[in-house]
């Protein structure tokens, strides 16, 4: 969590120390009950273990995979594109990596937001987040170098997937020097 920026409730530190809300909590809201319960029932008994620690990182991170495909998903339906491989012309691209960052940055719910709410943040994107220009470019730079690894899958859905897994993993550390 903290390696890579994430905010995840039940996982925040205040000043020195980590909260008290239990990290068990994390998995009644994202994978059910029955994993909340096994988990918490280890965590009650003995605490967690290095073996635990790595299965809760390793289900943070797939989880995380998981909304990132969403949140990518939910942005090409919004802009009315589709997710077919190397379909999308570069300015598409631009244009979706544009708009999840839009979305991210404001914390709109990828699940429900409709295309208008999309498209007037992002007319106004300028007086909203006036950092926006250096958020573009930064994402783009970064865009840049995960590119250069396979430059002609540069418009395929699963290079843009990595494009903002990436961004994802940077992003806490360059806001903070933002």
């Amino acid at each position: 969590v903290e390696r890579h920026g994430w905010f995840v409730e039940g996982l925040t530190n205040v000043g020195e120390s980590w909260n008290s809300s239990s990290p068990a909590a994390f998995f009644a809201e994202h994978v059910g009950d029955e994993a909340h319960g096994i988990f918490e029932r280890r965590l009650g008994d003995r605490g967690l273990g290095l073996h635990e620690t790595a299965v809760f990182a390793a289900t943070l991170e797939g989880l995380v995979h998981e909304e990132t495909l969403e949140r990518l998903h939910s942005t090409h339906h919004v802009l009315g594109l589709d997710t077919k491989e190397d379909s999308a012309t570069e300015r598409e691209v631009e244009r979706i990596i544009d708009t999840y960052m839009l979305m991210l940055v404001l914390g709109l719910n990828h699940t429900s937001v409709s295309r208008d709410v999309v498209l007037g943040a992002a007319q106004r994107m300028d007086a909203i987040y006036p950092n926006w220009h250096q958020v573009q470019k930064w994402v783009r730079e970064v865009r840049k170098e995960v590119v250069s690894a396979n430059p002609e899958a540069r418009r395929a859905f699963a290079t843009t997937v990595n494009v903002v897994e990436e961004v994802a993993e940077r992003y806490g550390r360059w806001q903070d020097s933002e």
